[in-house]
């Protein structure tokens, strides 16, 4: 349960996970849940949002009980550890990093359109699985690479925080269904008179029941060969004027690493490693000015 103030002061609600791959553990969410009343994502403000974990009957950080685990994102996550973030919200991907204990200055890059991720990776894998011991917190797992690809009529689930009150909060929810064909989806959009968009490149689309809150919830497939339940995706949106969803491939996302030559970085040019999921790739990066 993630809820936080933005800087109007309007209060909002959504889902974020922990997630632990190949490259360590990860906190998840939809990067459109980091935007400051409609601003930049860098005027992103990390010390309102506040998590609230073992919360079934989505407490708010007021209400909260003893049985909640509640943690700051800014207190608990980025104050203690080092870490690389990565946030996007359509075009504009930003990067934090914090190495022995110090930040490193922030970089907005050129991201990929209608992308939607935030993701905060932890450096020091041990140390935050302690953390997570000592809190009682358990995480999911990626899917592996074999199981990550959309695949038509493969049974998915979500589970999160869909934004309907009941007597004054907003319950976990649990929704099972199946993936369609992003093909099928983009033609009954333009059909209906959506906004049309390219749904293979970003996305898995599927029948889900959502609603806004649910903005950051894990989408789970068979991921492994013992057919267990694994992370394929986050759910970031509704298909224009359809009843259909979509999710953020996580094969898409898990940016962990920056590497940059001084010489590169005169020119305005910087090259990152990427981490998807739990597989490696290089991309050339054009540095936006900010």
């Amino acid at each position: 349960y993630l809820e936080w103030t933005e800087g109007n002061g309007e209060e909002y609600i959504g889902t974020g996970f922990l997630m632990k791959t190949i490259r360590g553990f990860q906190f998840v969410s939809a990067g459109h849940n980091f935007r400051d009343g409609g601003h930049d994502l860098v005027r992103t403000k990390f010390k309102r949002f506040n998590m609230m974990f073992n919360n079934p009957k989505g407490l708010s950080y007021k209400n909260k009980t003893n049985d909640t685990i509640h943690l700051n994102l800014k207190k608990d996550f980025l104050d203690k550890f080092d870490f690389t973030l990565a946030i996007c919200d359509s075009n504009d991907i930003f990067f934090q990093e914090k190495k022995n204990g110090k930040y490193v200055p922030s970089t907005t890059v050129k991201g990929r359109p209608h992308a939607d991720f935030m993701v905060l990776t932890i450096s020091d894998t041990k140390a935050f699985a302690k953390f997570l011991k000592q809190k009682g917190l358990a995480w999911l797992n990626c899917a592996s690479k074999k199981y990550r690809e959309p695949k038509e009529n493969e049974s998915v689930l979500t589970f999160g925080y869909p934004g309907i009150i009941e007597d004054g909060t907003y319950p976990l929810r649990l929704s099972f269904g199946k993936e369609s064909s992003p093909k099928i989806v983009e033609k009954e959009e333009r059909r209906l008179g959506g906004v049309a968009v390219n749904y293979r490149d970003e996305n898995i689309v599927y029948d889900l029941d959502t609603k806004k809150g649910s903005s950051g919830s894990p989408v789970l497939g068979r991921g492994s060969e013992g057919a267990l339940y694994t992370v394929k995706a986050i759910h970031v949106k509704n298909v224009d004027k359809t009843s259909w969803n979509a999710g953020q491939l996580i094969d898409l996302i898990d940016i962990v690493d920056i590497i940059e030559s001084s010489e590169k970085e005169k020119q305005g040019e910087l090259k990152r490693k990427l981490y998807v999921g739990n597989k490696e790739h290089n991309f050339p990066w054009k540095k936006k000015n900010t």
